[in-house]
């Protein structure tokens, strides 16, 4: 499934909005998108990743969206790009949006169901 919720906290409302989200950039930009609302010292996003196969030719191709507000750094919002995504957009394009919505002052109080619909509404 593209959507992951180890941590806990997405509803069923929330998982049938953020697929029909997915759905909508997939048809804008032929690339899939998968969701992981992680808590990153027990579940380690990459592996969400390698999951998917996106650094593989043959597997998925697309975007991995994790949100996780474990993190002490502050940044909550990270991105795995397959081989596509990756050549569609820079590297910078990516950091500066997981700047922009990542950031734990705009997620800290926020549902993460709502988090990420904000992110793939921004991304389309």
């Amino acid at each position: 499934a593209p959507i992951a919720d180890p941590a806990g906290g997405l509803t069923d409302e929330d998982r049938a909005q953020l697929s029909r989200e997915m759905a909508r950039f997939t048809k804008a930009t032929n690339l899939r998108l998968f969701f992981a609302h992680v808590d990153g010292q027990r579940t380690p996003g990459r592996a969400l990743a390698s999951r998917w196969a996106l650094h593989s030719l043959s597997g998925e191709d697309g975007v991995v969206v994790l949100l996780d507000r474990s993190r002490a750094d502050g940044s909550t919002l990270h991105f795995n790009l397959g081989v596509s995504a990756s050549t569609q957009a820079p590297v910078e394009f990516w950091e500066r949006f997981s700047g922009i919505y990542g950031s734990r002052s705009l997620t800290a109080d926020t549902p993460p169901g709502t988090t990420l619909q904000a992110v793939t509404k921004a991304l389309i």
